[in-house]
C-alpha cells in the first residue's frame, strides 16, 4: 500500500471521530428549538464549505501536511454538525406539518401510508399463557383496570388529508394503535387511516418513560390512535417501493418463524407450541421481533447486565458469518466466492431484521470486509470501523448520541485493542504445554474478550444508566455457547421450514432447548447479589433547600398518589390509577426511585376504589413496605370486591401488615403527626367515597389536609362535626374527589381557605372547571396541567412550590403570605341538609348543571319510558340550590316542570366525571339523561351515571 493510501486509511478513524464529535456537540450545546432557524443552517453550511475549501487548498499546496489534516478534521466535524442541524430542522418541520409538536393537543387526522411492521397485539391478551411461564410483567391488579385490547404497528406516512379531503405530501413515521383484535391490514399494505394523532411527550413524572426520546431515536414522530379497524381502509398499491418489499419480506420471515415454532400470531398452542417466553427469546435473537413475553425476558437479562445478548448485534452476525464461511470453504477455496456469499449474507441479514444501530454496524463492517475479501484485498480495522460509523452518522446523525451507538462501537474497540493484550497476559500465567494447559489457554480467550468488552462498555453504561453490571462477564461466559447454538439452530429452522419441515422441527428442538437453559440461568442470576435493580437507571432528583417536610403529588391520570416525607419517615397516601394498567411498576415505583425513595414506612389507603390502591402490591414489593393503613370500611367493602381483596392479600403475602385507622387516631411519622378526622370507626356509608379518609398532617406551623374521594356525606359530616376546628390553619389542601364540584366540597374548600390547593386528576375534569373563582387567590396545582408537583417547607419557614417539566422541577418560592378567599356562610336546615349560600353569579349556571348530576331520583316506573315526577325532582333540586337572591332559583320561582328519561346502557362507572371507575360492589347501573324545563324557558340538560344510593332503587 502506497504512503498516500496508508495516510488516507489512517485518517478514516479520525474523520469518523470528528464527525461523531460534531453531531454530539451540536445536540448537547445547541438547544433543539434553535435548530429551526434558517440563518443558523446557512451559517453552518458556509463554515462547512470554508473548511472543505481550506482543506482542498492545503492538500493542493502540500499533501497531507499538518494544516491539511487539521482542516480535514475540522471539515468532518462541521459536516457532522451541519448534518445534525439539517436533520433536526427537517424533524421539527415534520412535527409541525403533522401538528404533533410536544405539548400540542391531539386532533383528528386522515393519513395515507405503508404498514412497515407486522401488526401485533399487546401482551394483556396473553396474560394467562404468560402467567403459566412466569413471564407476565404487568401489575397484580392490572386485570381489574378496564382496558380494551389493541393492535400496534408502524406506519410510514406519505400524505395527510386536510379538512377538504385534499392530500398533502408528507414524509413521517407514526406508531398506530388500533382498538380491538383486528388491525384491518397486514405488513406491506398501503392503507388510509382516520384517528386521533397525539405527539410523543416528555415524562410527566420523575423517572417516567420518555416517549419523546423513544420516538426520536426510532424516527417515530407521533402516536395515532384508531378507534376501530373499520377506520382502516386498504388502498391499491400499484408501485412496489423498497419500503413495501422490505415490510413484506420481514412479515414473511416472521410468519415462517411462527410456523416453525408451532405458534400463531405469537400465541402458543398447548399441544404443539413452545412457551411464550421461549418463543419470544428465539424471535428476538433471530429477527429482533418483539413477541409477547419479551418484556419480562428483557428485564431478567437487564438485571444480569447481559441485555446485549437479546438484541441483534455483531455477535449474531459473526456467528452466522463464521458458519457460512466454514461451509463455503468446505465446498470451494475461492476467496471471491466466500466474499460474495458474505456480502449477500450481510444484505439478507439487514433486510430480515428490525433495524438497530448494532445490527447495521455489524452488517456494514462485515459487508465491507467481505467486499475486500472478494477482491482479495485487506482493509485496516480502523477503516472498517470508521467507515461504518461515517455511514451511520450520515444516515442518522441522532444515533451518535444514543447509548446503543456508543456501546456498540465501544465493545468492538475493546475486543480489538484490549482483548489480545488481556488474553496474552492471562495465558502467560498458565504453565506447561500439555493438554490441560492448552485447554486452559483456549478457555481464557473468551474470558479475555468478555472482560475487554465489559471494561470498554461499563463506563458508558454508568454514564447513561448510573449502574455497573457486575454479573455481565460471568453471565456472558456461561451463556455465550448456548446463545451461539440457539442462533444457529433458529436461523436454520427458518431456512428449512419451507424446504424440509422435518429438519426444521429438529432445529426447533435444539433452539428451544438452548433457550430454556438460557432463561433458567438468567432468571436464577437475576435474583443473586450483584444483580441490577429494575430501577437502577433512574436519576435521583434533589430537593431545594433544607426541607422539613416535602409533599410530592405524582401524575397518575385518573387517580391519586401523594408522597409525604418528614424527617426520616416516608409515607405514601393512595397509589392507584384508572388510566394506566400497570401504574405501580411503570409509574409510581420509578417516580419514587427518581425522588430518592428506596423504602416506604407506611402506605395509607383512603378508601376501596381502584384508582387509589391499584399500585399497592408493587409498592409493597419494591419499597419494602411493612405497614398498610386502611379504614374499617375498607375491610368491609373488600368482602364484596375481588380487586380490594386481591390487593390486601398480595400485601400480606409480601410481608406487610394490614392495620385499620379511624377518627381520633394519631400516627407520628417522622417529625409529623397524622390525625384522622374522618370516618368514624363504626360508620356506614352507601357510597365508598363517603367512607374515605380525611387526614390532617401537622409539622410545626405547616399543615396538610388530605381528603381522598370524600363526597357529599363525608364533607358535610366533617363540617358539622365537633372536630371542625381541625380545619383551621391548613397550609395545603387536597381537593376532594379529584376536584369534582359539589356544594359540600365547595363549602369545605372555602372553610379551609388554604394557601395551596392540590388536585390529582385527569384532563377530562378540566374541560368543565368551576373551581377557579372559589379558590382564587390560592395557588392551585393540577396534575393534568402541571404534571407532577412538589411542595417543600424549609427550615427557614419558606414554602417552595415546584412543577415537573419533563426533565426537572421548576421551583418558585412563596415570599409573601397569600390572602385566603372569603369563606362561604354555612347553615343547617331543619331537614339536616347542608346549605351553601352566596355562590357567585358567574358560576351559578355551571354549578346548577353539576348539582343536577347529584340529584338522586326514586324511579318507580319503567326506565325505558318517559317519567313525570315534578314533585320529587323539585324537592331534590331545592335541596341542592341555595335559597337566596343570588341564584337562578329564588323562592318565587322554585317550581320547575321536569321530565326524566333513562337510557339503558352498560357503563363502567357511576360518576359522570369518572366514566371508567368500577362501581361499588362491582355492579353496574343504567345511564340517566335528565332534561329540565324552567318556567322561564331555561333549559338544562345533563347526563348521569346512576349508582347505588341508600333508600333508592338501583337502575338495572
Amino acid at each position: 500500500m502506497s504512503g498516500l493510501n496508508a495516510a488516507r486509511h489512517a485518517f478514516v478513524p479520525w474523520i469518523a471521530l470528528s464527525m461523531i464529535g460534531g453531531c454530539v456537540s451540536l445536540t448537547l450545546v445547541w438547544p433543539t428549538a434553535g435548530l429551526d432557524s434558517r440563518d443558523a443552517l446557512s451559517r453552518l453550511a458556509v463554515l462547512t464549505i470554508a473548511a472543505l475549501a481550506a482543506h482542498g487548498l492545503a492538500l493542493a499546496w502540500r499533501r497531507w501536511c499538518e494544516w491539511s489534516a487539521l482542516w480535514l478534521l475540522v471539515g468532518a466535524g462541521l459536516i457532522g454538525a451541519a448534518r445534525t442541524a439539517w436533520d433536526e430542522y427537517t424533524w421539527h418541520r415534520t412535527l409541525e406539518s403533522l401538528g404533533a409538536v410536544c405539548g400540542s393537543d391531539r386532533h383528528l387526522v386522515c393519513v395515507d401510508g405503508i404498514v412497515t411492521s407486522k401488526p401485533r397485539c399487546d401482551e394483556s391478551l396473553y396474560r394467562d399463557e404468560l402467567l403459566r411461564c412466569d413471564s407476565y410483567d404487568d401489575d397484580v391488579l392490572s386485570p381489574f383496570v378496564p382496558q380494551s385490547p389493541s393492535i400496534r404497528f408502524t406506519l410510514a406516512v406519505d400524505s395527510m388529508r386536510d379538512e377538504f379531503g385534499k392530500p398533502h405530501l408528507i414524509d413521517a413515521t407514526v406508531r398506530v394503535s388500533v382498538e380491538g383484535l383486528n388491525a384491518g391490514c397486514v405488513s406491506g399494505d398501503r392503507v388510509s387511516l382516520v384517528g386521533w394523532l397525539s405527539p410523543c411527550e416528555l415524562p410527566r413524572n420523575p423517572g417516567g418513560f420518555n416517549s419523546l426520546a423513544w420516538g426520536r431515536s426510532r424516527g417515530v414522530a407521533a402516536i395515532l390512535a384508531v378507534e376501530s379497524h373499520a377506520l382502516v381502509t386498504t388502498l391499491r398499491n400499484n408501485d412496489l417501493s423498497l419500503v413495501t418489499l422490505l415490510a413484506r419480506w420481514r412479515s414473511c420471515v416472521d410468519a415462517t418463524m411462527q410456523r416453525a415454532l408451532g405458534t400463531h400470531d405469537g400465541f402458543s398452542a398447548e399441544d404443539r407450541g413452545e412457551r411464550l417466553d421461549v418463543c419470544a427469546l428465539i424471535a428476538a435473537s433471530t429477527t429482533g421481533a418483539a413477541w409477547p413475553g419479551l418484556r419480562s425476558v428483557s428485564k431478567a437479562f437487564a438485571a444480569c447486565g447481559v441485555q446485549h445478548l437479546v438484541a441483534i448485534s455483531g455477535f449474531n452476525f459473526a456467528i452466522l458469518a463464521s458458519c457460512a464461511l466454514w461451509g463455503i470453504r468446505r465446498c470451494s477455496n475461492s476467496h471471491r466466492v466466500g466474499g460474495v456469499a458474505l456480502v449477500a449474507l450481510a444484505c439478507l441479514f439487514v433486510a430480515s431484521i428490525e433495524s438497530e444501530v448494532s445490527s447495521i454496524r455489524a452488517a456494514l463492517m462485515g459487508g465491507s470486509s467481505a467486499l475486500a475479501l472478494t477482491f482479495n484485498r485487506t482493509l485496516p480495522f480502523g477503516s472498517v470501523v470508521g467507515g461504518a460509523a461515517i455511514v451511520i452518522v450520515l444516515c442518522d446523525p441522532a444515533a451518535a448520541s444514543e447509548p446503543g451507538f456508543q456501546l456498540s462501537f465501544a465493545a468492538i474497540m475493546g475486543l480489538h485493542f484490549v482483548s489480545p493484550v488481556l488474553t496474552n497476559r492471562l495465558q502467560s500465567l498458565v504453565r506447561g504445554f500439555g493438554l490441560r494447559a492448552t485447554l486452559t489457554r483456549l478457555a481464557l480467550v473468551p474470558v479475555g474478550a468478555s472482560v475487554a468488552a465489559w471494561s470498554a462498555t461499563a463506563p458508558i453504561v454508568a454514564i447513561h444508566f448510573g449502574s455497573w453490571p457486575l454479573l455481565c462477564v460471568p453471565c456472558t461466559l456461561v451463556l455465550s455457547p448456548c446463545f451461539a447454538a440457539m442462533v444457529v439452530s433458529a436461523n436454520a429452522m427458518v431456512v428449512l421450514e419451507p424446504l424440509a419441515p422435518p429438519l426444521a422441527r429438529t432445529a426447533r428442538v435444539v433452539a428451544a432447548l438452548n433457550a430454556r437453559c438460557i432463561l433458567t440461568v438468567v432468571r436464577a442470576c437475576s435474583t443473586m447479589p450483584g444483580a441490577l435493580d429494575a430501577y437502577a437507571s433512574v436519576r435521583v432528583i434533589d430537593s431545594p433547600g433544607d426541607a422539613l417536610i416535602r409533599i410530592d403529588m405524582l401524575d397518575v391520570g385518573n387517580g391519586s398518589c401523594y408522597l409525604v416525607r418528614s424527617g426520616a419517615s416516608t409515607v405514601v397516601f393512595d397509589c392507584g390509577s384508572l388510566g394506566a394498567p400497570a401504574v405501580g411498576s411503570r409509574v409510581i415505583v420509578p417516580a419514587l426511585r427518581a425522588l430518592g425513595v428506596t423504602s416506604v414506612d407506611v402506605v395509607v389507603i383512603s378508601h376501596p376504589n381502584l384508582d387509589h390502591y391499584g399500585g399497592l402490591p408493587e409498592i409493597v414489593r419494591d419499597c419494602r413496605v411493612r405497614r398498610v393503613l386502611v379504614t374499617p370500611q375498607f375491610l368491609k367493602w373488600s368482602e364484596h370486591s375481588r380487586a380490594a381483596a386481591c390487593a390486601l392479600d398480595s400485601a400480606r403475602a409480601l410481608g406487610a401488615s394490614i392495620e385499620t385507622t379511624a377518627r381520633g387516631d394519631a400516627h407520628p411519622f417522622g417529625d409529623a403527626v397524622w390525625r384522622v378526622i374522618h370516618p368514624v370507626c363504626d360508620g356506614h356509608f352507601a357510597d365508598s367515597n363517603d367512607g374515605s379518609l380525611i387526614v390532617r398532617v401537622d409539622q410545626g406551623l405547616f399543615s396538610l389536609l388530605l381528603t381522598g374521594d370524600s363526597a357529599r356525606e363525608a364533607c358535610a359530616d366533617i363540617l358539622r362535626s365537633p372536630d371542625q376546628h381541625q380545619l383551621e390553619g391548613i397550609t395545603v389542601m387536597e381537593l376532594p374527589h379529584h376536584g369534582s364540584f359539589r356544594p359540600e366540597s365547595a363549602a369545605l374548600a372555602t372553610r379551609v381557605s388554604s394557601a395551596v390547593v392540590l388536585q390529582s386528576t385527569g384532563a377530562r375534569r378540566l374541560l368543565r372547571d368551576v373551581w377557579g373563582p372559589l379558590l382564587d387567590p390560592a395557588i392551585r396545582l393540577v396534575t393534568a396541567r402541571d404534571n407532577a408537583c412538589a411542595l417543600v417547607w424549609n427550615t427557614d419557614g419558606s414554602l417552595v412550590v415546584g412543577a415537573w417539566d419533563g426533565a426537572h422541577f421548576h421551583w418558585r418560592q412563596l415570599d409573601h403570605p397569600i390572602a385566603p378567599p372569603l369563606p362561604l356562610p354555612i347553615s343547617d336546615h331543619e331537614d339536616g341538609t347542608l346549605q351553601v349560600d352566596h355562590i357567585c353569579d358567574r358560576t351559578t349556571s355551571a354549578l346548577l348543571e353539576l348539582y343536577l348530576e347529584l340529584a338522586r331520583v326514586d324511579w318507580n316506573t319503567d326506565l325505558h319510558d318517559w317519567i313525570w315526577c315534578p314533585e320529587v325532582m323539585s324537592r331534590k333540586l331545592m335541596v341542592c340550590l341555595p335559597d337566596n337572591d343570588h341564584t337562578v332559583a329564588p323562592r318565587a320561582c322554585r317550581w320547575w316542570h321536569l321530565c326524566g328519561h333513562v337510557e339503558c346502557c352498560e357503563p363502567l362507572g357511576d360518576f359522570v366525571d369518572e366514566p371508567q371507575r368500577p362501581p361499588d360492589f362491582e355492579r353496574r347501573g343504567g345511564e340517566g339523561c335528565v332534561t329540565l324545563l324552567h318556567a322561564r324557558c331555561w333549559v338544562f340538560r345533563t347526563r348521569k351515571r346512576w349508582s347505588c344510593w341508600r333508600g333508592h332503587r338501583r337502575c338495572q
